[in-house]
């Protein structure tokens, strides 16, 4: 349970301690449990966080696109250069591009290229 709390991994949009952080511009955070004390019954234990520096959008491009015109595409993304790195905007992306009707929803894949923490930067290709 600590550990879904932490981090989801069957939910890529679940309300867990690491989609938080995501979700505020944190992609290069660390969150770990630390089990400080152990008394009879109880465990105590620390979450402790490293929140990294902010991640922001260097280049956002689009791969795989044989069904409609680029600016089609691009007008529904909501992730764009410049702007703060936010996992809740790239889960919304990819509803979006599956609305359209143009592509297979599950097959749609934000590819992260070139994260690069000491910038604060992070490429995105989106596979459709």
């Amino acid at each position: 349970m600590l550990e879904k709390r932490i981090a989801d991994k069957t939910k890529p949009d679940a309300e867990d301690i690491t989609n938080l952080y995501q979700n505020n511009g944190y992609l290069f955070s660390n969150v770990n449990a630390v089990e400080v004390k152990t008394e009879q019954d109880s465990i105590n234990f620390e979450i402790r966080v490293v929140e990294g520096p902010l991640a922001y959008f260097n280049r956002v491009t689009v791969s795989g696109n044989d069904k409609t015109n680029d600016r089609v595409i691009y007008r529904e993304l909501r992730t764009k250069p410049g702007e703060k790195w936010n996992k809740e905007e790239v889960i919304s992306t990819i509803r979006e591009l599956g609305q359209l009707g143009f592509f297979d929803p599950e097959a749609i894949s934000p590819d992260v290229k070139n994260a690069d923490p000491a910038a604060g930067t992070v490429d995105l290709d989106w596979k459709v």
